[in-house]
Order: structure tokens, then sequence, then C-alpha cells
């Protein structure tokens, strides 16, 4: 018969029986340790979702902010681009020259350029 390390097959199998409690007791571990990752993966995943949650709160509360700077951010616009119109209107109204000669002049171009439609810009509408 073969041997191992000098041990009859006998001796080598009561040997190994020793270490078979050791055996038990680390598999017992291991299956605690196994237990114990699932515990702390199960909270840590819990955590996560409780972040997502929480991300998608303030990104809801950004997005509310945003619409409205935004509309804000429009009414400015409008504002600014409706006082440089007032402000132009007061510029060509103080420009304008209101003697009986330059209305007249500015008749007749008015009615020949609404009689032969403007080339320009395009025919008045009529």
């Amino acid at each position: 018969m073969a041997t191992w390390a000098g041990m009859e097959p006998k001796s080598a199998g009561e040997f190994g029986d020793i270490f078979g409690a050791a055996n038990a007791l680390f598999s017992s571990l291991a299956l605690l340790g196994v237990a114990i990752a699932i515990i702390l993966q199960s909270q840590e995943l819990g955590l996560q979702r409780q972040e997502l949650s929480d991300t998608r709160d303030v990104l809801k509360e950004q997005r509310n902010e945003m619409k409205l700077q935004i509309a804000a951010f429009g009414k400015q616009q409008f504002e600014c681009m409706f006082f440089q119109m007032v402000s132009l209107h007061n510029q060509i109204v103080n420009d304008l020259d209101t003697t009986k000669r330059t209305l007249a002049a500015g008749s007749s171009i008015v009615r020949q350029r609404f009689l032969e439609g403007d080339k320009g810009t395009g025919s008045f509408p009529g």
C-alpha cells in the first residue's frame, strides 16, 4: 500500500479526523461571514435608495427654481425691449419736423409706396 509522509492510510485517516472539529468551526465562521455580508449589503442598498430619493427631491426643487428664473428672465427681456422701443419712439417723435411742407412730402411718399408696393421689403398688405 501507498504511504503518505511515512503514514499508513489507516493512521493518516485518523490523523485527518483530528481536524474535523476545526473544519466544522471554520465552515461555520465562513457561513456567518456570508450572512453578515448579506445583512451589510442590504443596509447599504437601503441607504442608497434613500440617497437616490433625496437626490430626486433636490432635482425637482432645482427644476422649479429654474422655471421661475426663466420666467423672470423672459419678463426682464420684455421690459428691456419695451423701454428701448419707447425710448426710440420718443427720439423719433422729437426728431420729427412738423412743418406743412414736410408733412405733404411725407404723405406723398407713403401714398406712392402704398400704391406701388414697397420693393425693398415686399408689398404693403392690402
